[in-house]
């Protein structure tokens, strides 16, 4: 048998946009492999801090449909244009003269 594993995500919907008042996502996290190997990779994960992990039996049907949702998911996000990452630049070049200062008052 294979087993994969999830990560189930958890929010507040926004009723302005339309959601449910809870809105769950889940995520595939690996493909289809062993139960060890799958359980080895959830306790590894689990130990860098990230919750909310599952092993689930694979089932190709079940399977395909939330890599399907996943994938309808990210494309619609936003993509990054150059002026966000111009902002962002921007940000990191305004914290690292704020800290040079501190550090030459001293």
């Amino acid at each position: 048998m294979k087993y994969y594993l999830t990560k189930t995500d958890v929010r507040r919907g926004d009723p302005q946009k339309g959601e449910p008042a809870i809105v769950a996502t889940e995520v595939v996290m690996t493909k289809p492999a062993t139960y060890k190997a799958t359980e080895g990779a959830r306790q590894r994960w689990t130990a860098m801090g990230i919750e909310n992990l599952h092993v689930i039996e694979h089932k190709a049907k079940r399977y395909n449909s939330l890599v399907r949702e996943q994938n309808k998911r990210r494309k619609a996000e936003k993509k990054m244009t150059k002026a966000d990452l111009a902002e962002i630049a921007a940000a990191f070049a305004d914290n690292d003269e704020e800290n040079k200062e501190e550090g030459s008052n001293d």
